[in-house]
């Protein structure tokens, strides 16, 4: 959801999604890089910035539940 929302402000802008803008724009470590060098107002500057926000959020924690579920499994492996 999150990353449709940031598509559809993108395409607002006039700005087509590539397999390249999305790989870096939605990668935290070149997100904020990626986001500077678009074409874009300042209230969708703000709605993408809150996005990936939300968006590098989940992720984390997706990753922190993921490994607390495999965790207990390891004595198994």
């Amino acid at each position: 959801m999150l990353k449709n929302n940031i598509h559809a402000v993108l395409s607002d802008n006039g700005i087509d999604g590539t397999k390249e803008v999305d790989n870096r724009l939605f990668s935290p470590e070149h997100g904020w890089e990626a986001l500077k060098e678009l074409d874009l107002s300042s209230a969708s500057e703000i709605s993408v910035r809150s996005c990936l926000e939300l968006l590098w959020k989940v992720k984390e924690q997706k990753e922190k539940i993921r490994g607390e579920i495999l965790l207990p499994g390891e004595p198994l492996a």
